[in-house]
């Protein structure tokens, strides 16, 4: 419901590259399915497709958790064309900041991809820069026995699965793109 009113990509960007950053502008993530279709994925909940549990249909896991994205400060700089409603230092010197979780001071400074045309649009940018960075990365490699899940279906890679693991600290859903493996 909130066009673009310009854009322009910079020569060489592919169209991946330039419609993922405006998928960000509108705090969505682009990706694919397992059949190589476009998604634009917004907030949502999905239900998980199948329990990996320890014990049971885990064979081995390799699980890595991380927070090395954490900042004091996420701060975005945008332009915008000058008209008769916005000009000046209004148009040239747009700036968001929204403060991270770091203790540290580590802020991360980035300029706006596309023209901005409101303080609301760079300052949902940046929010959407904290949401994106400020939670721990979750990497899980994991061996299950055999094609199938209990319904009968293929694993999915990009799929949602319950993860049940307490030697790898896991007990969760929603951990998207878990490389599944298959071991025959």
């Amino acid at each position: 419901n909130r066009p673009f009113k310009r854009l322009r990509a910079e020569p060489g960007t592919n169209v991946w590259t330039f419609l993922e950053a405006l998928a960000r502008f509108r705090g969505a993530v682009l990706g694919s399915d397992h059949k190589g279709n476009f998604l634009l994925i917004g907030k949502h909940a999905e239900a998980s497709l199948d329990t990996l549990q320890e014990s049971k249909n885990i064979l081995k896991a390799q699980i890595v958790i991380t927070n090395e994205h954490k900042y004091s400060d996420f701060i975005f700089l945008g332009q915008t064309a000058a008209d008769s409603s916005q000009y000046g230092p209004a148009a040239a010197h747009q700036k968001a900041t929204v403060h991270g979780t770091a203790k540290r001071y580590s802020p991360l400074l980035q300029v706006a991809e596309h023209p901005v045309w409101t303080q609301a649009e760079i300052q949902a940018r940046a929010a959407y820069e904290k949401q994106w960075n400020e939670g721990d990365e979750i990497t899980a490699n994991i061996t299950v026995q055999g094609w199938l899940m209990a319904n009968g279906a293929l694993w999915k890679a990009g799929g949602q699965y319950l993860v049940k693991t307490p030697m790898g600290m896991l007990n969760a859903i929603g951990l998207q793109g878990i490389g599944v493996h298959r071991f025959i």
